[in-house]
């Protein structure tokens, strides 16, 4: 673990235990934001110590997320059936590095070795505390653009995909077997609806004489890809046991002008 993460994970005790996503600012390589569980969007800069990292305290835990054009809004995705376009510019975010009295110090952690004393351990338990406790009370940030018919109630391996370009999302659900649906950032609202067939293998299986069943209830890989001379971009969907991938190819006009 390297020194930032270790003073990360006593410095901000409760803010963030894993991490499942994390994305750069397409304008601002220097800028990242990543987050997971609990629910916690990170803001970090390379150009300033960890401790200035800012955060903001999201309704569930991240799966996915994007930074989209600009820096300032980002698409997260996360459980609990939460999908949303998030505005830093309005939200009101907190600093990984503010300290109090018991507070402990980035001298204290950048002693050599990371070799704690008991008068260390003893700060870093009350800071922790003192986290939980601050963490109940923190407002939680509420998307600008929300999209209300996105389904994901608790699975983390579930397809995500965005597109640039066109301004179109594509989330697999949980809670139609074998479903994508395709979202537009801009307004939240639900363009389509693509669905895979419950057996799409053909494969057979000598030893019980019949085809093989894939169970599509979560589709675990999304991938938007634009060929050369493509006016809109090829949806590539992974799914089932022996790795099947299903291409969806767009006319300009079956996305519709609000993507």
């Amino acid at each position: 673990m390297s020194p930032a993460s270790t003073y990360l994970k006593h410095h901000l005790g409760e803010v963030f235990h894993d991490v499942f996503a994390i994305d750069f600012c397409p304008n601002h390589g220097e800028i990242f934001r990543f987050g997971g569980r609990p629910g916690t969007l990170i803001t970090a800069d390379t150009r300033v110590p960890f401790t200035g990292w800012s955060y903001l305290k999201l309704p569930s835990t991240i799966t996915h997320l994007r930074c989209l054009d600009g820096g300032n809004q980002v698409l997260v995705a996360g459980l609990e059936n939460r999908l949303g376009v998030y505005d830093l510019r309005f939200a009101r975010s907190h600093q990984g590095g503010d300290n109090d009295d018991n507070s402990f110090k980035v001298d204290d952690a950048a002693r050599a070795g990371y070799n704690y004393s008991d008068a260390d351990r003893h700060l870093m338990f009350r800071r922790r505390n003192k986290t939980r406790k601050k963490l109940r009370y923190e407002s939680v940030a509420q998307p600008v653009i929300k999209f209300e018919q996105y389904r994901n109630l608790a699975r983390i391996d579930i397809g995500f995909a965005y597109d640039a370009a066109t301004g179109v999302v594509a989330a697999a659900h949980d809670d139609v077997p074998g479903t994508i649906a395709l979202y537009s950032v801009r307004t939240g609202s639900r363009l389509r609806v693509l669905k895979l067939p419950a057996d799409d293998s053909g494969d057979t299986n000598p030893q019980i004489g019949g085809r093989i069943e894939w169970d599509p209830a979560v589709i675990p890989s999304l991938q938007f890809e634009t060929w050369p001379g493509d006016r809109m971009p090829t949806l590539f969907v992974s799914y089932g046991t022996h790795a099947r991938v299903t291409a969806f190819s767009f006319d300009v006009n079956e996305l519709g002008d609000e993507a």
